[in-house]
């Protein structure tokens, strides 16, 4: 053995395998490590550039791909190979080795290009396929204004769950909220499913942001006002009231509007991702 090869996404510097926890498929000879998320310190590399090798390897990722070797300390290297195999690295056949590669690197990819309007992503830390879609931090600064409304942000959370999930339906997958403005996502081993998901996501994401200012405070007007009861409190109301059945009235009412409220919100996303042929 005199080198080790580290091959990653060329839209990726070797310092930013961390960061975007971007895949890497390592080669031991003939045999086939991948590491997940980039759980490993590849500082010790150097770029390799035969063309010979980087066509081999782009031919079967069909990507533009970068190559480092490594080969001083190669035992070294080896024992932390060992370590991380219990952090996310793992021999796999070649074709399958290749083919998750492509899958997490798709997801590494667009959480690095899919910033600076409203939707962002961050792959998940396992090794399965889940990731992570969210609001881009960068979109609250420019919304500071309709977030400070009463009710603003869960009028922004409502469409942004509305939008990820049902693009995902589309798609058959799997989305729940992880907290109000991000949703973990679980994906079929689909490269092309992904791919169209992904595509959905951008074209929809583009678009997002005038359809939101527009229709911002229209769905906060439609709230209803709640100046009688604080919602956090609605079982110390019930425990006081010399009328339960009365105040459970009451707060059946005010509830029965607010979902009133939210499936007009759900009601407008859907019309515009259809008009937008989205959906």
């Amino acid at each position: 053995m005199e080198k080790i090869f580290l091959i990653f996404d060329n839209s990726f510097d070797i310092s930013e395998i961390s960061e975007y926890r971007a895949p890497c498929l390592i080669k031991i000879d003939n045999d086939f490590f991948l590491d997940f998320h980039g759980s490993m310190i590849y500082s010790d590399f150097k770029e390799e550039g035969d063309a010979e090798i980087l066509e081999g390897i782009e031919k079967i990722t069909d990507r533009k791909m970068k190559i480092f070797i490594r080969t001083e300390d190669i035992q070294d290297f080896l024992d932390q190979l060992e370590i991380f195999e219990e952090f996310g690295v793992k021999k796999l056949p070649k074709n399958e080795a290749v083919s998750l590669f492509n899958m997490l690197n798709l997801i590494a990819v667009e959480g690095k290009e899919l910033k600076g309007n409203f939707i962002t992503v961050n792959p998940g830390f396992s090794d399965d396929l889940s990731f992570f879609v969210l609001v881009d931090s960068s979109f609250f600064f420019k919304v500071q204004d309709m977030l400070k409304r009463t009710w603003g942000k869960h009028v922004l959370s409502r469409a942004f769950s509305v939008i990820v999930k049902s693009i995902a339906s589309k798609h058959s997958y799997e989305a729940e909220n992880t907290t109000l403005f991000e949703i973990i996502v679980n994906p079929s081993r689909d490269f092309e499913i992904l791919k169209g998901f992904f595509d959905d996501l951008k074209e929809t994401d583009e678009l997002s942001q005038r359809f939101l200012e527009e229709n911002f405070e229209k769905w906060c007007k439609s709230i209803p006002k709640i100046e009688k009861w604080d919602l956090s409190k609605i079982t110390d109301a019930l425990v006081m009231s010399d009328e339960p059945e009365k105040t459970l009235v009451e707060i059946w009412k005010i509830l029965n509007d607010l979902i009133g409220a939210f499936l007009k919100i759900d009601e407008d996303v859907i019309d515009f991702l259809k008009e937008k042929s989205i959906l």
